[in-house]
């Protein structure tokens, strides 16, 4: 049904929203083995947003926002598969069963989450990058989270008005809400993509005060974390059942040992004129 129950603790780059969206298949694939689980998680195809629009003499407009219409398909098609399943099962929507739903967004730039907890109403956006600047004042980015909240949680709350889901209005109502972390950074623009699914997976709807996905602050040992979870994605994304290129990677990776074992390397001294 694409509802994935539950927490698997683990790539992605800035360009590459294809991968979020296989990590979030991957995620919805999990639903059968973890049903013992009390949070029922429901993650959505990435959502590709763009600005457009120009004003005379100024530039882009903020306030005006574009859909990538594949990723809206994939999204709608996906949503629908869902209901049609809940139906088979007798159920009046697959959203009855849902506590949080995350939203994946790419706006061509940074990779984003937002996570909308529709048993107790609220949306929270997950973002790497620091909320405020040097001297204490608040970026000007976060101007651009009201318009994207228009773009997306309310079509998402028009889904749930038509589903007849109790919470629809209050979602629909709800403040975008953008909590600082301690493990914010503006020093790793490549990364965003992994903070992204990092916090979708350890994120379970627990306040926000409270929680904790195990980053440490910026340092060298966040750095050492973000290398570990690519290595980790990568292996997932690569070896998981539904990859059709499995057989193929796990070849040429048996190969690739092979030729590695037995070969040493020692270092000698340097050479002498």
């Amino acid at each position: 049904m694409g509802v994935w129950k539950g927490c698997n603790r683990g790539v992605c780059n800035r360009g590459n929203i294809g991968v979020l969206n296989r990590c979030s298949r991957i995620k919805r694939s999990s639903a059968t083995i973890k049903r013992q689980m009390r949070v029922c998680r429901l993650f959505v195809f990435v959502v590709a947003v763009r600005r457009s629009g120009r004003r005379r003499n100024k530039g882009p407009d903020k306030k005006k926002f574009s859909h990538d219409k594949t990723a809206d398909e994939s999204a709608q098609a996906f949503l629908m598969y869902s209901e049609t399943w809940a139906a088979r099962l007798g159920k009046t929507s697959m959203l009855n069963d849902v506590d949080i739903a995350y939203i994946p967004v790419s706006n061509g730039v940074h990779k984003f989450v937002l996570c909308l907890n529709l048993k107790y109403p609220e949306v929270i956006v997950f973002y790497n990058s620091r909320v405020r600047n040097k001297n204490g004042s608040a970026k000007q980015v976060l101007s651009l989270f009201p318009y994207m909240r228009i773009t997306e949680v309310v079509n998402f709350a028009a889904y749930m008005r038509a589903m007849k889901h109790v919470n629809a209005e209050a979602i629909d109502k709800a403040e975008l809400r953008r909590p600082e972390f301690m493990w914010e950074t503006d020093n790793r623009p490549n990364d965003c993509g992994i903070f992204a699914m990092h916090h979708m997976e350890s994120y379970m709807g627990t306040p926000i005060i409270y929680w904790n996905c195990g980053f440490v602050v910026e340092s060298k040992k966040q750095a050492t974390q973000l290398g570990k979870l690519r290595r980790k994605y990568v292996s997932r994304l690569l070896l998981v059942e539904c990859n059709s290129q499995k057989g193929r990677i796990q070849t040429e990776l048996a190969e690739m040992q092979e030729k590695n074992v037995g070969v040493k390397t020692r270092k000698g001294p340097l050479a002498r004129n």
